[in-house]
């Protein structure tokens, strides 16, 4: 079975090296209750991962962690930032909207793993 290597320790941790002012945790005391991923390549800004702890949904936890992101990645003089969600996951989807973030019809997404 192959693993994607961003999914390992080690791809992880390189991710936090490169990206270390775009990458923030929630906490409810000791316990991790949301983490956003984000990054740059100099021209355009990604949001790699976003979760929040289920039983913590629906408490602005998710907005406050992509408005750190924003709010970094504007700091950078980054304007457009991207997020891939996946078509079949309605509130996913209806999440992104309500940040004002819109779905773009013109690119198709190709992958290879390597």
């Amino acid at each position: 079975m192959h693993h994607d290597y961003s999914e390992t320790l080690e791809g992880f941790s390189h991710f936090l090296e490169r990206n270390p002012d775009l990458c923030f945790v929630a906490r409810d005391g000791e316990k991790i209750i949301g983490a956003v991923l984000g990054s740059h390549d100099g021209r355009r800004g990604f949001i790699n991962h976003m979760a929040v702890s289920s039983e913590y949904r629906k408490k602005g936890i998710g907005r406050m962690l992509i408005h750190n992101v924003i709010e970094s990645l504007k700091s950078v003089g980054i304007r457009k930032i991207l997020i891939f969600v996946l078509k079949n996951s309605p509130d996913a989807q209806a999440f992104w909207k309500n940040l004002g973030f819109s779905k773009e019809d013109i690119i198709d997404i190709h992958s290879l793993v390597v």
